[in-house]
């Protein structure tokens, strides 16, 4: 490389770093925050399928990400082995993350619409058969890159030679985020009552919030895979994959807290009537 072209590779790798580093302190930070919250309405609940999926990116991402940062940073030395190994593996599991996140956030949508046997069924069908593309897709792009993939001795981390198909793994996913986006606008346009309700208010509200996120920044992850510098091309891939947990994670406890606060007015609701009928009856 001359000095021109080192200098913007540079430039590119240094913005990638400080990206990914940016998205992990904040999911740490919003990790710190939260984690009352975890313990009270997460740790006390029983086992069941939503917690389990929970605590999964939760915990996995910033283990994962962690050892990304690792290599990224340049703070170890790998071979061109290792690098096409983690790649394989880190691609796999960020697949799997951000497929436990939409489908809580599909649960969020089924609870909106009042867990309609129709929806539920349609919408499950659209998150198998994303998955199943995801899957397929992931494969023919690892196929592919996973051959591109070598460590850079010059900036002590793993990069691409050259970009192939790198840019479809992320297509399913903004298909399925646009659709989820388009019935959960549907729904708020259509049952405009339900709005009078705090507890729907904070549902739609998160709910708008994860999926614009998702979306924005994996459409971003979907534009630069095509159109960005090779040594750019991971600039947004951590930081969605931090900014995603971070907002899904928001989403189980938001929705959690409300739901307690709303049984808790339902309780003392009914108590006040009880203790109504209970002085009439003596009356």
């Amino acid at each position: 490389m001359d000095a021109q072209e080192y200098a913007t590779v540079a430039f590119n790798v240094y913005a990638s770093r400080y990206a990914s580093i940016a998205g992990y302190v904040l999911m740490l930070y919003d990790h710190t925050l939260t984690f009352d919250e975890e313990v009270r309405f997460i740790w006390a609940a029983p086992w069941t399928l939503p917690k389990t999926l929970f605590l999964i990116i939760r915990y996995f991402v910033p283990a994962f990400v962690v050892i990304h940062l690792c290599q990224l940073t340049g703070l170890n030395t790998f071979s061109d082995m290792v690098c096409k190994v983690w790649f394989n593996i880190s691609a796999c599991m960020g697949i799997i993350t951000i497929a436990i996140g939409n489908f809580l956030a599909l649960m969020h949508i089924w609870n909106l619409w009042e867990r309609d046997g129709r929806l539920m069924v349609l919408t499950s069908c659209l998150f198998v058969a994303t998955q199943i593309a995801n899957i397929i897709c992931l494969t023919f792009s690892l196929v592919h890159i996973t051959e591109s993939v070598y460590f850079n001795s010059t900036f002590s981390m793993c990069m691409l030679s050259d970009r192939h198909s790198a840019g479809i793994i992320w297509a399913p996913g903004v298909a399925f985020e646009v659709v989820i986006f388009s019935a959960l606008f549907w729904n708020a346009l259509s049952r405009p009552r339900y709005l009078e309700d705090d507890f729907t208010k904070i549902l739609y509200r998160d709910g708008f919030a994860y999926i614009l996120v998702v979306f924005v920044l994996r459409l971003m992850n979907l534009i630069l895979s095509f159109v960005a510098p090779l040594s750019l091309i991971f600039l947004g891939i951590f930081f969605i994959w931090c900014s995603t947990t971070m907002t899904v994670t928001r989403l189980v406890l938001d929705v959690t807290r409300m739901a307690e606060k709303r049984a808790l007015q339902m309780f003392q609701i009914e108590l006040t009537r009880f203790e109504y009928n209970d002085e009439d009856s003596e009356l």
